[in-house]
């Protein structure tokens, strides 16, 4: 529940006139499932692969349209 306040007052703060943007690790990453998760039940759709994030982890970018 955490996560998903402070990315709730995040997005509130954010301007509504353009899509939301954040970067996260892909679906073959295990770790990073709580992540994707927490984006994907707050509207984020996956929209691009990323590359490696320095760690060398695969990384996609996920984007929320506001209004």
């Amino acid at each position: 529940g955490v996560g998903k306040a402070l990315l709730e007052h995040a997005i509130s703060q954010l301007s509504a006139s353009r899509p939301l943007c954040v970067q996260t690790f892909d679906a073959t990453v295990a770790a990073g499932l709580a992540a994707r998760t927490l984006y994907l039940r707050a509207g984020f759709c996956e929209k691009s692969t990323a590359g490696l994030n320095p760690a060398g982890y695969p990384t996609v970018v996920f984007e929320k349209q506001v209004s």
